[in-house]
């Protein structure tokens, strides 16, 4: 009976986990959120859409756009999908051999893993994506009159961005893996990188600095939703 009883409370613990994580939500007349493992942002006017990190529900056939902050395969995998249907990949300039080189760099990790002395992550794609175009802070993408600023954000990868954009009537940024949730980052080990003299292998969480400059550059723009690319949304930033 007492064991009946537990199977019976984690079989309803991971029901609502389940629900909690993959509903869509929406934050605003032309804003759905779509929360899986990755919060897929959908925004649709004038009949067309723009999608931010990607899919995680595979519900949308095709779409003018997709904006990817960094090149960490375990949040692509949502957009793939969108941009081999057509849709334009926007990706970040710092990270284009990420995107574009994936099956090379696989190649030389498998000759120099003992050897890695920059210990960057391993979390990059295995096949090519398609980029329609490559950005950096200082960019301005324009889509249904809609700007879209692009800002320099490193921190949780070296060369990630994110996105700003006024959306009926209030401020959006899109931040990647900036932040999870109210002040809590996804993990510590992605922000391993050198440090002055000390290399990679020894350098343990050194972008952290990065990481606090860059959520500073995005407090400065006075956003009203932060939306991360994984974890809660934080609507009182």
């Amino acid at each position: 009976m007492f064991s009946n009883t537990i199977k019976l409370s984690w079989f309803l613990l991971l029901a609502i986990t389940f629900l909690q994580c993959s509903t869509t939500k929406k934050i605003s007349h032309n804003v759905r959120i779509s929360r899986g493992a990755i919060n897929g942002v959908n925004i649709e006017k004038n009949g067309k859409k723009l999608v931010v990190y990607g899919d995680p529900k595979d519900q949308i056939k095709n779409a003018d756009m997709v904006l990817f902050t960094h090149s960490r395969r375990d949040v692509v995998w949502a957009g793939r999908n969108l941009v081999q249907n057509g849709s334009l990949a926007i990706v970040p300039a710092e990270e284009k051999s990420y995107f574009t080189r994936g099956d090379s760099i696989w190649t030389k990790f498998a000759l120099t893993r003992f050897h890695d002395y920059d210990n960057q992550t391993t979390k990059i794609g295995i096949l090519p994506l398609k980029v329609h175009r490559f950005v950096q802070g200082g960019e301005i993408l324009k889509w249904q009159d809609i700007d879209i600023k692009v800002l320099n954000t490193p921190g949780y990868t070296r060369g990630s961005v994110s996105y700003i954009a006024d959306i009926d009537g209030k401020r959006f940024a899109f931040v990647g893996d900036l932040i999870y949730g109210d002040g809590k980052i996804f993990d510590l080990y992605s922000f391993q990188d050198s440090l002055g003299s000390i290399r990679g292998y020894h350098g343990y969480a050194a972008r952290l600095g990065q990481l606090v400059s860059s959520l500073q550059l995005i407090a400065g723009q006075k956003p009203d939703f932060i939306i991360p690319s994984r974890g809660p949304i934080i609507n009182d930033p």
